[in-house]
């Protein structure tokens, strides 16, 4: 994110400082978005607790541009999300649900019946296994968004809004 190229600018330092440090402080501080689900799909999106300034930022950019309004956002917590942190997550945008990760291990490795390969590569861990499988095993729809936490939206999402609404 940062290279030797920009290492003496004060400003890229004061950014980072202030989303890495205050990020927890704008989130309370941030107003409830409330919207009304009109779209039968999901959006899902894995997090950590770094990200969660990002992904906000990231939701609210894509309710906003795209015209959609999902049945559910939910977000799929690596691990490093806490308790506190969740519900805060939770507030600040309705139909917004924190799945934490012990949870989804639970449902995921000990309630539903995976085998082989597909359970061995759930229980490594890896990122980009559990933004894909968390969001299908997990999902109680048929159409599921998997986004990732820094995708802003600065105009109309015109594919995505067709693809969801069959067109």
């Amino acid at each position: 994110k940062y290279t030797p190229s920009c290492k003496l600018r004060f400003d890229r330092y004061f950014n980072y400082f202030k989303n890495r440090s205050f990020s927890g402080v704008l989130l309370k501080n941030l107003k409830r978005f409330e919207y009304e689900p009109s779209d039968d799909f999901e959006m899902h999106i894995l997090c950590q607790k770094s990200d969660v300034w990002m992904a906000i930022w990231a939701i609210l950019s894509f309710l906003f541009y795209s015209d959609l309004k999902p049945r559910a956002i939910l977000i799929h917590d690596d691990g490093s999300i806490d308790p506190e942190l969740a519900k805060v997550f939770e507030s600040k945008i309705s139909n917004l649900k924190v799945i934490p990760r012990k949870a989804a291990d639970q449902i995921i490795l000990d309630k539903m019946n995976l085998r082989g390969k597909v359970r061995e590569y759930r229980r490594s861990g890896f990122p980009l296994i559990l933004k894909l499988l968390d969001s299908i095993l997990l999902s109680d729809s048929k159409i599921i968004l998997v986004a990732d936490a820094d995708i802003l939206f600065f105009s109309k999402a015109e594919e995505i809004k067709n693809f969801i609404r069959g067109g």
